[in-house]
């Protein structure tokens, strides 16, 4: 509190004030950031999950369009009606 107060030029009462205030800032902007890497580490989880869901879901709708194409051309299956809208 002593180098505040001397190099601000100001009373110990006031530099005391002035380093509460800047702990509490400090304190508050920590907070702050621990909310926001939270909420960003949250985002990343749900951001993978839906990632693997829909690599999942791709890898089944390849499997099952092999299955049929395999099938149209071993036995001349006619798959056009899966086509048609």
């Amino acid at each position: 509190m002593r180098v505040v107060a001397g190099r601000a030029n100001l009373t110990q009462a006031d530099a005391e004030k002035r380093v509460d205030a800047l702990s509490e800032q400090m304190k508050t902007s920590a907070d702050n950031v621990r909310a926001a890497n939270e909420t960003t580490s949250k985002g990343g989880i749900l951001f993978a999950f839906l990632t693997a869901a829909s690599m999942v879901l791709g890898a089944a709708a390849a499997w099952w369009g092999a299955g049929v194409g395999g099938r149209h051309r071993d036995e001349q299956f006619d798959a056009s009606h899966l086509t048609r809208w």
